[in-house]
């Protein structure tokens, strides 16, 4: 009977061991770093107002942008222009320039179509 139970003991004491050594393999949750998703929001502690969206992959960014001219003024994310170089910024301001001048165009021919034609 001594040995049954020397036996039962060490089965006992040789589980909680094997159960000790898995369970420190086991990382806890504060062990465990999970990876950033593909999309990161991403807010200016000190104004409310600049919270960004990031993709993570490519380096596009949009910013939070408030539609204040349709009912409910609603919220949306407008995409960001990025500019890396000179190249890029010539092109870029290129092409801000020409739909600047077309808008300023297209609101004169509008003002113009408004006024009256008075002739002398």
């Amino acid at each position: 009977m001594k040995i049954l139970a020397c036996i039962v003991a060490l089965l006992l004491l040789g589980g909680a061991v094997v159960f000790a050594q898995n369970k420190s393999q086991t990382p806890s949750p504060s062990q465990t770093t999970l990876a950033p998703g593909r999309y990161q929001i991403v807010m200016n502690p000190n104004i409310a107002r600049d919270t960004f969206l990031l993709d993570t992959q490519t380096g596009r960014v949009w910013v939070e942008t408030e539609v204040t001219n349709i009912d409910g003024h609603p919220h949306l994310w407008k995409i960001e222009d990025r500019v890396d170089n000179q190249e890029q910024f010539t092109e870029w301001s290129t092409s801000k320039l020409e739909i600047q001048n077309y808008q300023h165009a297209v609101e004169k021919a509008a003002k113009d179509a408004a006024s009256p034609n008075v002739k002398p």
